[in-house]
């Protein structure tokens, strides 16, 4: 396959991780950069000084100037659907941070465009390539824990003072916390979500405008029902996912835990030496360009991450359930 040429949308952080991505990599090289911010533009030429290339304030403007295959779109959540749209009507493929839209009605109309258009989407879901959480996925794929039956998923820690969108965000732990962990959830276990019954809210020494915890009761296909708990405002950090079925318990928190049944003790699963990577959502769209076939962690797939936190939303303060299918495919 010929090298890929990329449009950089979006040149904050996550964007110039991105960039650091495309130079240290055969197969794709950058197009042109894409941001409103001449301080992000200015920092991203800091940060790659050998990479020259046109600069431009919006995607559309850029793909009407230069030839390009990939749009990486790292830029704030609230510009995400305007600039997938842009890249998707350009007949451009598209790897899109997450939350790729901030609604499920949004999500819907950009998998929609791409189906259109025949373009690629893959969101970066980039927690389903940690080590731990990989390895576990392929354990209960593989059949060690049995039948499944029990979750639970813990993650706190301190976080004040977030940047300026998230800070006014009314579900900004949701949004841009949950779904990283509502996707590994449903990658590990390999089911769907069915309903969810949950609650939003903030503790009284929070800094955010909006609520930074997050508990929820998820019922899975097969009658398996994940505990989940997640904050921001906490003053100690900690985290574990934790699987309980027939034939023991897997947890995983900085390492991957055996709990044997027999004995009721964990013992440690070795783990891929490799480190933590994301670049293999990259390789996935690019498979996915080659091959026609959607990558895992697609936009079509993801809606059902998005299904999940717009029914912790609804759920929140209705107490009971709210059916996550019925929003996917009403």
């Amino acid at each position: 396959m010929s090298e890929k040429r990329i449009l950089h949308v979006g040149l904050g952080g996550r964007g110039r991780y991105w960039l650091s991505q495309v130079q240290a990599h055969a197969g794709v090289v950058s197009a042109a950069w894409v941001d409103p911010s001449e301080a992000s533009l200015h920092a991203a030429q800091e940060a790659a000084p050998n990479v020259q290339v046109p600069t431009f304030s919006s995607v559309r403007e850029a793909a009407q100037t230069v030839q390009a295959d990939i749009a990486v779109i790292a830029a704030a959540a609230t510009g995400r659907r305007e600039n997938c749209m842009e890249a998707i009507e350009a007949g451009l493929h598209v790897l899109v941070e997450k939350p790729f839209a901030l609604t499920l009605a949004d999500a819907k109309d950009i998998v929609h465009a791409a189906a259109r258009a025949g373009v690629q989407i893959v969101v970066g879901q980039n927690y389903r390539y940690i080590v731990s959480i990989a390895e576990m996925e392929r354990q209960i794929r593989d059949g060690r824990l049995g039948d499944l039956g029990i979750g639970c998923f813990f993650r706190t820690r301190r976080r004040f003072g977030a940047g300026t969108y998230q800070q006014h965000m009314r579900h900004n732990y949701l949004w841009e916390m949950s779904v990283h962990d509502f996707d590994l959830i449903r990658f590990s276990l390999g089911l769907r979500p069915r309903t969810i019954t949950g609650w939003s809210w903030q503790p009284p020494w929070g800094d955010f405008s909006g609520e930074t915890s997050v508990q929820v009761l998820i019922e899975f296909e097969q009658n398996v029902r994940v505990n989940y708990l997640g904050a921001w405002a906490s003053w100690v950090g900690e985290y574990f996912w934790r699987v309980d079925g027939s034939g023991g318990v897997l947890r995983a928190a900085n390492d991957l835990q055996f709990g044997d049944p027999e004995t009721g003790k964990y013992s440690p699963v070795p783990l891929s030496e490799q480190p933590n990577s994301e670049w293999p959502l990259m390789e996935e769209l690019l498979e996915a360009i080659r091959t026609g076939t959607p990558a895992r962690t697609s936009g079509q797939d993801n809606l059902w991450t998005i299904a999940m936190l717009e029914a912790t939303q609804k759920a929140t303060g209705q107490d009971e359930p709210v059916d996550v299918a019925a929003l996917v495919e009403p």
